[in-house]
This record gives C-alpha cells, sequence and structure tokens, in this order.
C-alpha cells in the first residue's frame, strides 16, 4: 500500500462529521468525506439521517485515528 492511498477512518452522523472535518483541517490532515446514502436518499429520508464517511491518506491514518478516539472515545482495533 502507497502512502498516499485513501484508508478508512469512520463514519460519522451529518452533525459530527462537520466536528471532525474541522479538527482534521487544524491538524492538517488532509481527507475525503463521502455521504453513505447520496443526496437523492438523504432529501428523502432527511439530512439528520444522512451518515459521512471519512478517508484519509495511509501515512496519517494512525494520527487520524487518535484524534478520533480523543474526540469520541473511539477505539480501533485491528483484524
Amino acid at each position: 500500500m502507497r502512502t498516499d492511498d485513501l484508508c478508512f477512518l469512520t463514519e460519522k452522523d451529518q452533525f459530527w462529521s462537520g466536528m471532525l472535518a474541522d479538527v482534521l483541517e487544524q491538524n492538517k490532515i488532509p481527507f475525503l468525506k463521502k455521504p453513505r446514502l447520496g443526496a437523492g436518499v438523504a432529501l428523502k429520508v432527511g439530512p439528520n439521517q444522512e451518515s459521512v464517511l471519512f478517508y484519509v491518506p495511509n501515512d496519517q491514518l494512525e494520527r487520524a485515528k487518535e484524534l478520533v478516539d480523543e474526540l469520541f472515545g473511539e477505539k480501533f482495533h485491528e483484524n
């Protein structure tokens, strides 16, 4: 795996995704946010039901996991 390959970090609801994005930006960790449902479905079920998937480069994954743990108390376990 290359250092710039994107890796899944976490999934957050619409409300918490903004906070996580701000923290990642403040820590200069590049990321990709991808809505789980997509705009059409989110309009039908309501934007509060939408969740956001976060991806970060492989070489930033450990630091990003530490930030998620600090913010949300999530512990990551290796499979």
